[in-house]
Parts: structure tokens; C-alpha cells; sequence
């Protein structure tokens, strides 16, 4: 002890912690005056508004209203297609308008960014959207297997036609409807019945899961980056996200069970439970940890359920906005069905019109209004601007699908017909068109989903004309868990429609009509 009062009495304590924070000091001043240089050139490089020291732009997002649309409306509006901000002291976010340059980027990219996780963290850390690599890859190859196989795609498109039929038919006689709360509940099922199967539909846990994801969307945007401002809330939040899980884990097991049972009934079975708890590495090891095949199971319904609810509500809206675009839609789907309610995906494709409105739909009003892509591994050059590696790349979707140079001097107006083979404009908006992103990092459900709208579509215009109750009343906009939802429910009204009379008017001779021959194929 009077060892070491000697030695604090000598000072030597003392000239320790002072050399010592002089070397911090130093150190620090060193790394600060590098920021800086780097910051000067970043701010002679590319076109943007002078960030503060600490918050960046923060601010300037703040001020336009979040990080949506109208944030990227102004700063492109203010330094053209290609421009950046920064999110707090360091964070350098660059984006890009242009379609051909967003075109270029999902070639050269091929995953997201961490920023893409702060929107969607409930999914889980091994869900698909924040895998980066030869994983990603691996597990893109197995993802094809359960979504977008023969079986799986004939399966959304009839039991697409069986869920929404019985729920348009019970529309009929009512004055109006909200269709945005009314088709949620039976897309979340006929995702569920057509991933899961026996697991899903013999599961009286459906409700539930569907309760927890709504709460888990609705409430994102509160917790995401503040969630000290109520830490009760986030507590309950977390709790909800593992229930969620838990949940997820529970139709694992079940299956797992069922396989363990009956193994002979379950080897070709393709769908996403089975293919999860069978799936081989290399080595003959499963590929997929415990909580990864959660997560996925997550990303699954999370991918196939917000998108597709918000793309089918923007879809209803603009068939009752544009009445002449319904009736046209309508007569080439009658073209090729008659009276028919369902078609095969055979025939769907024929229709050309149907996907040139779901595409016009999308580019309207973008589901996504912002995506990313990072490259990690090098340095890119997009556009002629160089990105350096590790550098998020944002992606207005909202400019860069009104792009007249791309879209036609009409880009404003809803016109299907852009995006038809016959039409001048087809070949660059159809190349410019991204809605589900591109290469690499396309999603991995594009092909499942068009199945699913095209059914929505047709089930719905067989049926009946679709108006909106007080056409007056603006949907509005926000956005949740990244994408763009309507503010307001606006209230629709369906009208059934007289299809021998239609079938009168344009002599569809097919349709039992006085001298007709007999109706299409149903091949």
C-alpha cells in the first residue's frame, strides 16, 4: 500500500493518463481532420445540400416529411437525376432517377443495404432481404423451388380464383365497400394455404398470425429508429415480434412431425415447409438453421402479403379513376373467356392489355416508392458517377417511372397502351420499367405475384363494374414498413354488370348469342 501512495505522490499516474490522452487526442484529431477531407471531396463531388456536422441532412428529412417521396421529390427537383445526402455525420446515401441508370445499378448490385433492415427488422437477421453473398445465392436457388415452380403458380392462380370469388360475390348487394380492409384478410390466406399447405390450413393459429403481422407493419415506423421515446411500447412490440415467430416455429414442427410420420407422402412434396426442413448443403447437412427457416417463413408472408395488398388496392382505384381503361380491360378479358370467371395462367398471358394495366398500375403508383441496392465487394460506376463500395444507392421509384424520356411526353396521363408490343413506346418502358427490382436481386416472387393480380383482376371485371363512392374523397399516402399505402379507406362501389349485353354490343358471336359458334377454349 505505501508502495502505491509513493508512486501516485511522484506524479507517475498522472504524466500515464495525460500521455495517454494526449495520444487519444491526437488520435481522434487525426481521424476527425480525415472526415473532413473526405467530406470536402464527397461535397465536390456529388450534387447535394451541405450536411451538418453531427445530423447530416436529417433534418432536411425531417422537414419534408419523413423518408418518402416528397424528400426525394425535392432533392432531385433541386440537382437533377443524380444527387446525395447524408443520414447523420457519415452515413452517405447517393441517389439515382434515371431509369436506365437504375437498370445499370441492379446490374451491378446484388444486395441491400443495412438501411433497407431498419424498415423491416421484425423479419428477422437471416431473412433473405439481409443475406449478401454466396448465401444470398444459395438461398435465392432454393426460394425459386418453393415460389415459383409449375405446381406452386398453378396452386396461387386456383386458389386465387376460389378466396376472391367467394369474396367479390358477396359484394353484390352491398352500397359500398372497403376494399382495403376487406381483400387483406384473403390475401394473408391464400398466401398461407398456397406456401404452407396442410400446416397452414389444418392450423386454427392463422388469425393470430395475421393480427401480429398487421400490428408488426402498422407500428414499424415508431419504433425503427426511436424506440427509447416509448420503451413500453417497444418492449410489447419485441414481444409481439417473437409470438410472431414462435408462431412460425410451431408450423415447422408440425410438419417436421408429419414428415417423421409418413415420409413416403412428403418426398415430393415442393411445398415452402417441406422444402425448408429437407433442404441439403453440399455436404449433406441441412441448409437452413432453425431460425433462418423462421425468418423465412416471415419474409414469405411479409413479401407476398404488404406489397400485394397495396398493389391490389392501387389497382381497384385506378380501374374506378379511369372508367374507359376498366371497360377496355374488361372487353379483352372477355375476348379471350366469355362469361367465365377463372382462366388458366395460359390464358391470362394471352390477355396482353391485363398485364399492360397492372404494369401501368405499378408505374402510376409505385408500390415500393424507394428501393436500395449497395455493392460491398467493389467500387461501380453507374451512369458515369463513380460509388464507392459500401455506399447506399437509393432509388426513387416514384421519378424514375415519370420519366417522360422513357415512359412518353403522356407520362402524367394512365395509359396501359404504353406498355402493349403495337405501341411506340413499348420497348423502352417496358425496359425501364422496375417495379419488382432487376437482376440479381429481382424479387424472387414477381412471377408469383402476377399470377395472384391477374386472378384478383379477372375474378373482379367478370363480375362487376368498379366505382368509387364519393369520387371527391383523395386516398392520400403514406408510407409503412416501406411501402405506400393509402392514408384514407376510400369507399368503393360494385356494380354488377350485364355481360350478354357487352357480348351484344361488341358481337362476341361466341357467347350463345343467335348464330354463334361455340365459346373459347378452356385449354
Amino acid at each position: 500500500m505505501e508502495e502505491l501512495k509513493k508512486i501516485w505522490q511522484s506524479g507517475l499516474i498522472k504524466k500515464i493518463v495525460k500521455a495517454n490522452l494526449v495520444i487519444f487526442a491526437v488520435w481522434y484529431l487525426k481521424k476527425f481532420l480525415a472526415y473532413l477531407k473526405w467530406r470536402k471531396n464527397v461535397l465536390a463531388t456529388y450534387p447535394m445540400s451541405k450536411p451538418n456536422l453531427i445530423l447530416g441532412n436529417v433534418m432536411d428529412i425531417v422537414d419534408a416529411g419523413g423518408f418518402d417521396e416528397t424528400y426525394f421529390k425535392r432533392i432531385h427537383s433541386k440537382f437533377g437525376e443524380f444527387t446525395g445526402f447524408f443520414l447523420f455525420s457519415s452515413m452517405l446515401n447517393l441517389s439515382l432517377a434515371n431509369p436506365e441508370h437504375v437498370v445499370e445499378l441492379y446490374k451491378k448490385t446484388a444486395s441491400r443495404p443495412y438501411e433497407t433492415k431498419t424498415f423491416l427488422f421484425y423479419l428477422g437477421d437471416e431473412n433473405l432481404l439481409f443475406t449478401h453473398g454466396e448465401m444470398a445465392k444459395a438461398m435465392r436457388l432454393r426460394y425459386g423451388k418453393m415460389i415459383s415452380n409449375t405446381e406452386q403458380l398453378a396452386k396461387v392462380n386456383r386458389v386465387s380464383y376460389q378466396n376472391f370469388g367467394t369474396l367479390f360475390d358477396s359484394w353484390g348487394d352491398k352500397s359500398e365497400i372497403d376494399a382495403w380492409a376487406e381483400v387483406a384478410p384473403v390475401i394473408y390466406e391464400t398466401m398461407g394455404s398456397v406456401m404452407f399447405g396442410e400446416a397452414w390450413e389444418q392450423n386454427d393459429t392463422g388469425d393470430r398470425v395475421y393480427e401480429l403481422h398487421k400490428f408488426l407493419i402498422a407500428n414499424v415506423n415508431t419504433y425503427m429508429f426511436l424506440p427509447w421515446r416509448k420503451p413500453f411500447g417497444y418492449l410489447d412490440y419485441c414481444a409481439k415480434i417473437r409470438e410472431w415467430r414462435s408462431l412460425m416455429d410451431n408450423m415447422l414442427k408440425l410438419r417436421e412431425a408429419q414428415i417423421a410420420a409418413d415420409p413416403e407422402k412428403w418426398k415430393d412434396d415442393e411445398t415452402a415447409l417441406t422444402l425448408l426442413l429437407t433442404s441439403k448443403d453440399k455436404d449433406g447437412n441441412p441448409f437452413f438453421s432453425r431460425s433462418r427457416m423462421i425468418s423465412t417463413t416471415c419474409g414469405f408472408l411479409n413479401g407476398a402479403y404488404d406489397t400485394t395488398h397495396a398493389t391490389t388496392f392501387w389497382m381497384f382505384y385506378h380501374l374506378a379513376k379511369f372508367p374507359e381503361v376498366q371497360e377496355k380491360l374488361r372487353l379483352e378479358i372477355f375476348k379471350v373467356l366469355g362469361s367465365r370467371k377463372e382462366a388458366s395462367i395460359s390464358e391470362a398471358r394471352q390477355i396482353e392489355y391485363l398485364e399492360a394495366f397492372i404494369r401501368e398500375s405499378m408505374r402510376y403508383k409505385a408500390t415500393v416508392p424507394v428501393n436500395q441496392r449497395i455493392n460491398y465487394e467493389e467500387d461501380i460506376t453507374v451512369g458515369g458517377w463513380k460509388i464507392p463500395k459500401g455506399t447506399c444507392v437509393n432509388i426513387p421509384n416514384v421519378l424514375a417511372s415519370m420519366n417522360p424520356d422513357y415512359y412518353g411526353p403522356d407520362v402524367d396521363e394512365f395509359r396501359p397502351g404504353r406498355f402493349l408490343s403495337s405501341d411506340p413506346w413499348s420497348k423502352k418502358a417496358k425496359g425501364a420499367w422496375v417495379a419488382f427490382g432487376g437482376y440479381r436481386r429481382m424479387c424472387i416472387g414477381f412471377t408469383f405475384a402476377l399470377v395472384e393480380l391477374k386472378a384478383i383482376l379477372i375474378s373482379l371485371l367478370q363480375r362487376y363494374r368498379v366505382e368509387l363512392v364519393d369520387p371527391k374523397i383523395d386516398p392520400g399516402n403514406m408510407v409503412e414498413a416501406g411501402v405506400n399505402q393509402p392514408e384514407n379507406h376510400v369507399m368503393f362501389r360494385f356494380v354488377k354488370h350485364d355481360a350478354h349485353a357487352i357480348a351484344v354490343e361488341n358481337n362476341l358471336k361466341w357467347w350463345g348469342l343467335k348464330g354463334s359458334s361455340s365459346g373459347p377454349s378452356q385449354a
